[in-house]
């Protein structure tokens, strides 16, 4: 009777290696041991001890023990041989790092590239399908490097780029003084008279995340009412204990439309602004400040003075802002320049999340109002709507401990991000424009970099190595 079985499929991976389907649920995962712990373990049975006690005192399996002390894999990790050797990889993710710090991160088409243009200078055997790492070589290489991740990076200015650890940190010390001679450092230990505010545009129509579609369908196309730039500026002031003050509202109106006005959230204490443009201006900071901010303040029992850390636009620091915050208790403390990417800690730990959640209550609020279009109008509201949802007591605390203004503390910020704390060679600043120019040229120059930190002994190895037939055919079958 012939069995009733299904017959495995023969499939061929991206890297062309012939292999079965595997079921990853029903494999077991290898477990990797501590490489210290194992050269204990063998120092410890070439001094007489038993497989069996060593593995009970490590806690390392017999078999394992066995394995490595007869040298059973030339390896050291269990599998086939990798393409590039451990010490060539390990020169890979020196250059991932080295770049990245310089602020020319690497990326996946960067790297494989840069793989497959090593091999032909090298004249290394290239097993890979059309010469190409594929997929499974990049996850694999990966896997091997546990300190390296895939990140979205954002893009920064060379003036941003340009701030340095000993800047932030003398600015640092400028505001200690100032709170020293002025005698308010109660006012640094209380997070309820601690506060940041900043403007930041919200979009009508925000652009989708990944959605779900046939896998046929080559574009995806996501059906908008609004102008796809069409955007309010919405100016916040957090509270380092979470809490958020009334926000203002800014819109592109000479004279307020009567539709907007009558659906504009009340009793709330919000503020209500307009300029030309929609943009901040000094006189619609000091009428918030003036007319919703310290009102607020007021409505909330606040105790004065407080200190507002905000950047050094000039809409933020007019004389009449100073002279009002100077005579109710409002210490404004300006920001490093070029640095709110790691001092503000509304950019550092809440816009992003309140963007994300905007997205969904716009998306919500689309679908209950048939797909209509988001009006001016309908902003507010369900702006309101978006921040009440939003738990911001934990973000609100952990990004002004990063950024070091609560508790107030320097050596909290994160001095490892900063670009310019690379200390560059005459040598490494050409290898960096190299880098820079490959973008441009398909990276076929990204060799020349990645030759350029290898030490020329190493190199010249490489160069002259004899990789015997067998040998090559045996990684062109076992790659991983």
């Amino acid at each position: 009777m012939a069995s009733s079985l299904p017959t495995p499929t023969l499939t061929v991976d991206g890297d062309g290696l012939s292999k079965f389907p595997s079921s990853r649920k029903n494999m077991a995962k290898t477990k990797t041991y501590d490489k210290t712990t194992i050269e204990n373990a063998l120092h410890a049975i070439r001094n007489g001890m038993g497989y069996r006690k060593a593995s009970l005192q490590f806690k390392v399996p017999k078999t394992t023990l066995i394995d490595k002390n007869k040298k059973k894999y030339k390896n050291e990790n269990a599998g086939a041989p990798t393409i590039l050797r451990p010490e060539e990889e390990n020169i890979l993710v020196q250059w991932i790092f080295r770049l990245g710090k310089a602020g020319f991160p690497v990326s996946k088409p960067q790297l494989i590239e840069s793989v497959t243009e090593l091999l032909k200078k090298l004249k290394r055997p290239n097993p890979f399908k059309d010469g190409i790492p594929g997929r499974h070589w990049y996850e694999g290489f990966m896997n091997r490097h546990k300190d390296i991740s895939c990140r979205v990076a954002q893009n920064l200015t060379k003036s941003r780029a340009d701030v340095t650890e000993v800047a932030i940190r003398e600015w640092f010390k400028r505001v200690e003084r100032y709170v020293e001679e002025e005698s308010i450092q109660e006012v640094l230990e209380d997070p309820t008279r601690v506060f940041n505010c900043d403007e930041t545009a919200f979009f009508l129509a925000p652009k989708e995340n990944k959605v779900l579609v046939p896998k046929n369908m080559k574009k995806v196309y996501s059906k908008i009412a609004n102008d796809e730039k069409d955007n309010l500026t919405v100016l916040l002031t957090l509270r380092a204990d979470g809490v958020i003050a009334s926000p203002l509202v800014i819109y592109p109106y000479k004279r307020m439309p009567t539709n907007i006005t009558s659906k504009y959230p009340r009793g709330c204490g919000w503020g209500l602004g307009q300029s030309d443009s929609g943009w901040m201006l000094s006189e619609t900071f000091f009428e918030y400040v003036t007319n919703v901010l310290h009102p607020w303040l007021k409505a909330n029992n606040i105790k004065m003075p407080i200190i507002l850390y905000l950047d050094g636009h000039s809409s933020h620091l007019s004389l009449p802002v100073i002279e009002f915050c100077k005579e109710v208790g409002i210490i404004l403390i300006a920001l490093l320049p070029n640095s709110t990417h790691l001092l503000q800690p509304l950019d550092v730990g809440l816009f992003k999340s309140l963007k994300d959640s905007w997205k969904q209550c716009v998306r919500t609020w689309r679908i209950k109002n048939d797909t209509r279009r988001l009006g001016r109008e309908d902003f507010a509201p369900l702006l309101k709507t978006c921040l009440d949802c939003l738990q911001t007591e934990s973000m609100a605390q952990n990004a002004f401990r990063k950024c070091g203004l609560f508790p107030f503390n320097p050596n909290a910020v994160e001095y490892g991000n900063l670009v310019a704390n690379t200390t560059c060679t005459p040598t490494t600043e050409r290898n960096e424009r190299t880098a820079v120019e490959c973008v441009c040229d398909r990276n076929i120059q990204f060799l020349k970099e990645f030759e350029g930190r290898l030490n020329s002994n190493i190199l010249q190895k490489f160069k002259e190595e004899d990789v015997p037939e067998s040998h090559s055919a045996s990684r062109a079958v076992n790659q991983n």
